[in-house]
């Protein structure tokens, strides 16, 4: 949602904070969560020691490897568990406690393979196992119940609800620095002063027009000439200080300056204009019906000239000071 202000505003919000503009917006961005990221490592450690465990064949594989198997099993288990305290989602946090809920369903079955929990901790006791039965040990490995069986395929809904978690959506607050050269708050003032000065003049046509030697004081007089003389100043102004970022803007002025019946009507007011489109001013021009007929087809309702210049004016003002990239909108230029 774009932020509205008057150009004048906006232009001294810049300039009282050292030529910056400081924005800041929230926006919904997708992170990674460390926690579940590294809990999914120690999933994956402990899933691969009761993936050995399900595949165990007494035929092929000898105790001294059974026993480190259940060695790695226990200490795999207890990182996981470690992993585990640390996680915040509820839905992640209630499938592992499925997985502690098993084990400790299981606790009788796993001693027999020497796994026992002691103050929250997985060990591997080796003489434990030892005092049971071959045949006993052989039978929790067959048979699609087999209990690592059951275990490998509660760690398959583990590691899948870890991979829906890792990323969130997360709401985050963001700030921002615009930093403005002199250069650019230079010309941006010249460019705001330029359209506030094209729309007085205009705003003035209506006392030229009716305008009266017979009648009007010197104070009309001097209002209209003054208005005239600060719209040469600061044409001439915006001229000299814009930079390559608008040059195509001064172009289109100069351009429409040096037309032939601009400069016809430019000089019913007492100024020429240069070969480079530069204006000079002669104040003792006569306000008479010449004058008067050169100021309306320049600054007259409607008048092309007067409000193509205020336009060039406005957009070097908006690409001089970041108005679009920044999210805002000028609703005044008064």
């Amino acid at each position: 949602m774009n932020i509205s202000y008057k150009a004048s505003d906006f232009y001294n919000k810049i300039s009282s904070n050292g030529n910056s503009y400081v924005s800041s917006y929230r926006k919904n961005v997708r992170e990674a969560d460390l926690n579940v990221q590294n809990l999914q490592k120690d999933i994956e450690r402990f899933r691969k020691s009761v993936r050995k465990l399900k595949n165990f064949d007494p035929d092929t594989i000898t105790s001294n490897k059974l026993e480190k198997y259940l060695e790695n099993f226990s200490e795999s288990y207890n990182k996981l568990k470690d992993s585990g305290e640390k996680i915040t989602d509820k839905e992640l946090s209630k499938t592992l406690s499925n997985l502690d809920d098993f084990m400790k369903e299981n606790k009788k079955s796993l001693k027999k393979l020497g796994l026992k929990e002691s103050n929250g901790e997985w060990e591997f006791d080796s003489e434990e196992l030892e005092e049971t039965k071959e045949s006993d040990v052989n039978k929790m490995f067959k048979g699609k119940d087999a209990l690592f069986k059951k275990l490998d395929k509660l760690m398959r809904n583990v590691e899948k609800k870890a991979d829906e978690e890792e990323y969130q959506i997360v709401l985050r607050k963001f700030r921002t620095v615009t930093k403005f050269s002199d250069e650019e708050m230079w010309q941006g003032s010249s460019a705001f002063y330029a359209q506030r000065v094209v729309g007085g003049l205009q705003e003035l046509n209506m006392q030229v027009q009716n305008y009266d030697a017979a009648i009007n004081d010197a104070d009309t007089t001097q209002d209209i000439k003054e208005g005239i003389d600060a719209f040469v100043w600061a044409y001439d102004d915006l001229l000299t200080k814009a930079t390559d970022s608008v040059s195509n803007y001064t172009k289109y002025m100069i351009e429409k300056t040096k037309e032939a019946e601009t400069v016809n009507n430019f000089s019913k007011l007492g100024i020429t204009v240069e070969d480079d489109g530069r204006l000079k001013y002669y104040s003792d021009a006569i306000i008479n019906d010449t004058f008067k007929e050169g100021y309306a087809a320049l600054f007259g309702e409607n008048a092309a000239y007067g409000n193509l210049m205020k336009q060039y004016a406005k957009d070097i003002f908006n690409i001089t000071m970041k108005t679009e990239s920044l999210g805002i909108t000028i609703d005044s230029y008064a």
